[in-house]
């Protein structure tokens, strides 16, 4: 018999995944019409961590339309990333 927090912590993981997903559909949703609306070229997101916790802080949703202005968000992003690594 396996102990009660295995089974705890299975169900942890699957509502942790399943919010996840719900997550990722939303914001899917909102790019989509902020796309249209705002009758841009290239709209993309990226997921900000709340310090010290396992869970999205907030998305950073970003709209342009020139391929220079996405190539400049995926520059900062990469940096912001690289920097939460060095520094916690």
């Amino acid at each position: 018999m396996k102990p009660l927090n295995y089974y705890e912590g299975r169900q942890q993981t699957y509502l942790k995944h399943f919010f996840l997903e719900r997550e990722a559909e939303l914001i899917k949703v909102y790019a989509r019409r902020m796309k249209e609306v705002g009758h841009f070229d290239f709209v993309t997101w990226t997921r900000v961590m709340k310090p010290l916790a396992d869970r999205s802080y907030f998305y950073l949703v970003y709209g342009t339309r020139h391929g220079k202005g996405l190539r400049e968000f995926r520059g900062v992003e990469r940096r912001f990333v690289e920097d939460r690594r060095r520094f916690g």
